[in-house]
């Protein structure tokens, strides 16, 4: 009986290892396919490639579309996350120091725009916008991708926030220092890693929607992954796997760089 129970055990690691081993095997095929056809030589893209090189990226790096799009995602990015980083640093601070039901609501209230789905998120803001006239504006965009990326923001301010002691801002403030001074001084100043975490989290939030932007873009804002979307549905552009290659490799250095930021706290 004991031996028949070991074997299941056995087999039931093995049945989950080779599961683990499948399911990671099917996140990274696709991203491994993208970038060797990144170097393909060909004018239509198809797998495995004939000839190699790097036309692709000489596309990409000379074609006006893909440039200007992409200027066009990092000044909205940049701005989306400068503002979630603003609202969210007080809020984070305000859920962390209480330990109350209201503290508790108005932290599973921030993960709001994480728990709805994009689409419903995208169809109510489109219907406010109509009313604001904030349809194809920059502004507009910039907005919503704040709120959009408002929960990762105060995930990642609160983690490190709960692991601060609140004695250190007391014992400043029992020498003299003010509140804010206390809080600007020590709390600021540890949660330095966390900040710069949490705007490389909200930068790649809104640099990778295209949702968002299908929705509230208009014809007067286009975004690279707009463009993307875009240039996959009507015509199947080959240097498109250049680019979503390069896209990739840059979120991976930044997600690296946020989890390297946030290791002194931990």
């Amino acid at each position: 009986m004991r031996r028949a129970a070991f074997a299941f055990s056995e087999a039931a690691i093995v049945f989950v290892r080779f599961l683990q081993a499948l399911t990671v095997a099917a996140s990274l095929l696709p991203a491994v396919l993208v970038l060797v056809l990144s170097f393909s030589d060909e004018s239509i893209l198809y797998f495995p490639p004939q000839n190699w090189g790097l036309s692709l990226y000489r596309m990409v790096l000379s074609s006006p579309l893909w440039l200007s799009t992409l200027g066009v995602s990092f000044k909205v990015a940049l701005c989306a996350a400068a503002l979630a980083l603003t609202i969210a640093s007080p809020a984070a601070y305000a859920i962390a120091r209480r330990d109350d039901l209201l503290s508790r609501c108005c932290e599973y209230l921030s993960l709001g725009p994480m728990i709805i789905p994009l689409t419903s998120y995208s169809v109510g803001l489109y219907f406010v916008f109509v009313k604001l006239q904030l349809i194809g504006s920059m502004f507009g965009l910039v907005l919503a991708h704040a709120v959009l990326a408002l929960p990762v923001t105060i995930i990642a301010l609160l983690t490190m926030l709960r692991r601060i002691p609140k004695d250190y801002e007391l014992i400043a403030m029992s020498l003299g220092a003010t509140r804010p001074r206390a809080i600007a001084g020590i709390t600021a100043r540890l949660l330095l890693p966390a900040f710069g975490a949490a705007f490389i989290f909200a930068f790649l939030t809104s640099f990778d929607d295209a949702v968002l932007v299908s929705f509230l873009g208009g014809t007067g804002v286009t975004t690279l992954s707009k463009a993307i979307f875009d240039s996959m549905q009507f015509s199947l552009d080959p240097s498109i796997a250049a680019i979503s290659a390069i896209l990739m490799t840059a979120t991976a250095l930044l997600v690296t760089a946020a989890s390297l930021l946030r290791r002194p706290l931990q």
